[in-house]
């Protein structure tokens, strides 16, 4: 009967309150990672505008090769056949063992990134990460150097290699696993843009993972 229905807030939920509800959610979420990026954007140019500017540990130099805050360079992979690690130089020191360090921001290729396998990049695409690392500064061993998608078809960094050259469009949230396009590019005033004899093809690849899978479907 209709009077011994047991009336519960459940009950009386409608599809209009889910629908607050997840709007309200989506919302939040959105806010939240809106201040995370405006938070990790301020915090990583402040220590990037900060270090360029000091007069200490500005620069170091280590097994004949001096290193600067804003650089791009290599640091070995602990793992064996995997491409050497990039970072961008935050910060430089020397501790209170006389050992002198780096504090830098990881850029991720594709590889080191979680995505579908339907997902293109473009060729030597990198993505900034949440990620930093303090490590010994004798690991790193060369530079390289990272350009804005907007200089980098029609403009070549003088003095690297093309092996060396790498693109950045936006960063990699290690935490959400997503992506999105960067508002502040780190740039490097020392080292010097000429114009490309002839402009890049913006051309996207498919996914490694994509490759693989396309290599062994029938394994599979």
């Amino acid at each position: 009967k209709h009077g011994d229905l047991l009336q519960t807030p459940a009950a009386n939920y409608s599809l209009i309150h889910l629908k607050a509800a997840v709007e309200s959610v989506r919302q939040t979420k959105i806010m939240q990672e809106s201040l995370e990026e405006e938070s990790e954007t301020r915090s990583s140019d402040d220590s990037f505008i900060r270090d360029s500017n000091s007069n200490t540990g500005e620069s170091l130099t280590v097994n004949q090769q001096t290193f600067k805050v804003g650089e791009f360079v290599y640091m070995d992979s602990k793992e064996k056949g995997v491409d050497p690690h990039i970072l961008l130089i935050e910060r430089l020191w020397t501790n209170n063992e006389g050992q002198k360090m780096l504090y830098g921001n990881y850029y991720l290729r594709p590889i080191e990134t979680y995505h579908v396998s339907t997902r293109k990049f473009l060729e030597k695409e990198v993505f900034k990460s949440d990620t930093h690392i303090a490590v010994p500064l004798e690991d790193v061993r060369e530079r390289c150097y990272i350009m804005n998608i907007k200089q980098y078809f029609t403009m070549r960094p003088e003095g690297f290699d093309e092996k060396d050259t790498y693109v950045c469009e936006s960063r990699y949230s290690t935490k959400s696993r997503s992506f999105k396009k960067m508002k502040v590019f780190p740039e490097n005033n020392e080292v010097t843009l000429v114009p490309r004899e002839i402009p890049l093809e913006p051309k996207r690849v498919m996914s490694v993972f994509r490759e693989r899978v396309e290599k062994h479907k029938d394994e599979l």
